[in-house]
């Protein structure tokens, strides 16, 4: 057990930030907690955690950095006892506080804390690495016109360096992204659509499941679910839902020139090609059959040509998505030609 002094001492603290022998204190717990976790009781972790997030919202700068620091260091340890989706969010908040046309620290955060930030978001993903992703997307779907823009950034920002922390949230980051741009939020739509360029380009650049055409203003997003989503950017609404029958996931897509067709290929080995463009029989016939009616209203199809990749070129039975990401890329090489590459293997579909 911790000294009774250091629990004088840390209970003491209060809203303000804490200096001099609070913070000795407060560092002295929480290293000694990171690695030792059953030394420290269940009522001391929770009076830690919340003194440490109180410290991310206080004035002084040094206690910031360290809030940052021993917050993200002890997280496994504290994660039960903070309110993620604030840590997250104040996170964020202080990562992308360097303005563009100033080029410095604004809201009287220093350049450190900036690095900090960015570095305790990592480590907070290596220990979960859900709660990163699950907080930008709320803040997308959920936050206020400010609070959308900063998530944006820093999806820029992290998908640039550390693009794993948002690996398992791609589909529903694609669609907050989306949703953030509204046509009938006509100002909000103008402000984000800068920021959201630059976090869609990130996510198409860093996973092959992410795919855009810039004429047809057309999204295309594969991921674990084993669907791949089709929106409009222009209406910012799903005019596709491709669903291949099975549970694998689409590790792979790409919209042919003019958003004509989207190829998909999934871990099982299956490469489709798809119409992206409402079906009105099909969706007619889904909504008298009280099917999925999300599907139905944006016109899932059939595919219109499939193949399935012999498994000897997936290598053992049980890829890994992650592992299949960075070998299976698609390609059109002409308007009604997709080109699959999976290392030294090519296959082509023709429609």
């Amino acid at each position: 057990m911790f000294p009774c002094f250091l629990w004088r001492q840390l209970a003491r603290c209060g809203p303000k930030a804490v200096d001099g022998e609070d913070l000795q204190a407060l560092t002295i717990v929480c290293v000694v907690a990171g690695d030792f976790p059953a030394l420290l009781p269940l009522t001391g972790r929770s009076m830690v955690a919340t003194l440490l997030q109180t410290q991310l919202e206080a004035e002084g700068v040094g206690a910031q950095l360290a809030a940052m620091e021993l917050l993200s260091r002890g997280f496994s340890t504290f994660r039960a006892y903070l309110d993620c989706q604030a840590v997250v969010q104040r996170l964020v908040e202080i990562m992308v506080s360097i303005t563009e046309e100033a080029g410095e620290a604004s809201g009287g955060v220093s350049y450190a804390a900036v690095g900090q930030a960015k570095a305790a978001l990592q480590r907070i993903s290596a220990a979960d690495a859900d709660v990163v992703g699950a907080g930008l997307e709320r803040m997308l779907r959920e936050g206020s016109l400010e609070e959308q823009r900063r998530a944006l950034q820093a999806v820029g920002v992290v998908v640039q360096k550390q693009a794993g922390q948002l690996q398992g949230r791609v589909e529903g980051l694609a669609e907050a992204i989306v949703g953030a741009l509204e046509p009938k939020r006509a100002t909000a739509r103008r402000r984000l659509i800068g920021a959201a360029g630059v976090a869609l380009q990130g996510l198409v650049r860093a996973f092959s499941w992410v795919s855009f055409d810039a004429e047809a203003q057309l999204l295309a997003v594969g991921g674990a679910s084993g669907r791949c989503v089709v929106y409009d950017v222009r209406t910012a609404t799903r005019t596709a839902v491709f669903d291949g029958g099975g549970a694998a996931p689409v590790v792979a897509v790409a919209i042919a020139p003019a958003g004509d067709f989207v190829a998909s290929f999934t871990l099982a080995g299956q490469l489709s090609v798809w119409n992206p463009q409402p079906n009105a029989l099909a969706m007619f016939t889904k909504a008298l059959l009280w099917s999925d009616m999300q599907a139905a209203a944006h016109g899932s199809v059939t595919p219109l040509k499939t193949m399935t990749i012999p498994r000897g070129f997936l290598g053992h039975a049980e890829v890994p998505v992650s592992a299949l990401m960075r070998v299976a890329r698609l390609q059109w090489t002409g308007s009604k030609t997709v080109l699959l590459r999976i290392q030294e293997a090519s296959f082509s579909l023709s429609i």
